[in-house]
């Protein structure tokens, strides 16, 4: 019985090992600061931030949130051909806060999203991927970051060049889950620990 529940135990870490770390990875180029002012997200204040890459694995889907920006001037978020923007421009409404975006990583890649602010042509400045990009990434990828409009696994807080240096000039919660394969595998696990354990009973 004892070798039969090791067993069992054994499976569903391996399985939950698995299911942990499926869905996005941080890569570090820098450390940062911690946040100052940073009213945007109350839970943040005086956190750490850092700077890196996001890199997305297969399956995962991934879900990027508007939340709220504290600044007058025309920021926006771009990923997966939308946008998500704190004030209203060319005839464009503004994103409401909790608004968000979704997708599905087809092939373990770079996040391909980007920050930018108003010009000429509204172009991404801040590039996921590309050093010194002027954004910050709070998070440790296992602990859930507490905000008004849900948890994330990771929050980012771009900087638009003003004369502070906060990353709150546009801010968004990243979420992301497993492939729905994984989660599947991770319940077939679960049942047949669940299985083993009643067979012990009955004896």
């Amino acid at each position: 019985m004892f070798k039969q529940a090791v067993a069992a135990a054994a499976l569903l870490a391996a399985l939950t090992s698995a299911q942990a770390a499926a869905p996005l990875e941080l890569i570090l180029d820098a450390p940062g600061a911690q946040a100052v002012g940073f009213e945007v997200v109350p839970s943040l204040e005086g956190a750490d931030y850092s700077f890196g890459t996001l890199v997305g694995n297969a399956g995962a889907h991934v879900t990027y949130t508007y939340l709220g920006a504290s600044t007058p001037a025309w920021n926006f978020f771009a990923a997966s051909d939308r946008v998500l923007t704190n004030l209203a421009n060319a005839g464009a409404p503004g994103s409401d806060i909790g608004s968000s975006i979704a997708e599905t990583v087809t092939e373990t890649s770079v996040l391909d999203f980007g920050f930018g602010q108003a010009g000429p042509l509204g172009e991404v400045e801040a590039v996921n991927g590309q050093i010194g990009a002027p954004f910050a990434i709070f998070g440790n990828g296992t602990d859930p970051i507490q905000t008004r409009y849900g948890s994330f696994r990771y929050v980012l807080g771009f900087d638009d060049g003003a004369d502070s240096v906060d990353y709150n000039d546009l801010v968004i919660g990243v979420s992301a889950v497993p492939e729905p394969g994984t989660v599947t595998l991770m319940l077939a696990g679960f049942a047949a620990c669940l299985f083993i354990l009643r067979r012990q009973r009955k004896r």
